[in-house]
């Protein structure tokens, strides 16, 4: 006689695993893209998917839109340094 073998419970076997919310590989740079990005007046979910998939490249162009300021802005206070300097040596 054939053995039949009975359909294993799959529902018992899910019930033990929970499957863990996924969250983006870099917390900071996320939550970074969510503040620039939702103050451009975009819709939240459109930017959540986008910064969950895409934040280290978003947080990467942020990062390098804000060295280009921050160059211009030494590059301002060295001028203005030179300025001060001729300034003073012409007023002594």
């Amino acid at each position: 006689m054939p053995k039949i073998e009975k359909p294993k419970n799959k529902t018992a076997q899910k019930a033990g695993k929970t499957k863990k919310p996924t969250q983006p590989k870099n917390p900071v740079a996320y939550f970074q893209c969510m503040k620039t990005c939702c103050q451009k007046g975009q819709s939240i979910t459109k930017v959540a998917s986008e910064c969950k998939t895409n934040s280290l490249a978003i947080s990467a162009k942020i990062s390098a839109e804000k060295a280009k300021a921050v160059k211009k802005v030494a590059e301002a206070y060295k001028e203005m340094g030179q300025g001060l300097s001729e300034f003073i040596k012409a007023a002594s």
